[in-house]
């Protein structure tokens, strides 16, 4: 699945409604459009959902191989 992936130098950045963005954290496409989420905070990768976990409602990719 494609998501937007957010870059490390934009964790705690302000966005939106009062939301902040997370390092690493992944937002589909849509949510990032929904969100205004400015596309040079966050690389466009293909990760598989089942290489996915939510932790305190933030979507991240698992990185133990």
């Amino acid at each position: 699945m494609i998501y937007c992936k957010v870059k490390p130098e934009f964790d705690q950045k302000r966005i939106k409604d009062d939301r902040f963005l997370i390092r690493n954290e992944l937002f589909t496409k849509k949510e990032a459009e929904r969100l205004s989420i400015p596309e040079k905070a966050y690389d466009v990768v293909s990760i598989p959902k089942s290489k996915i976990y939510w932790c305190f409602g933030a979507r991240f990719e698992y990185l133990i191989k």
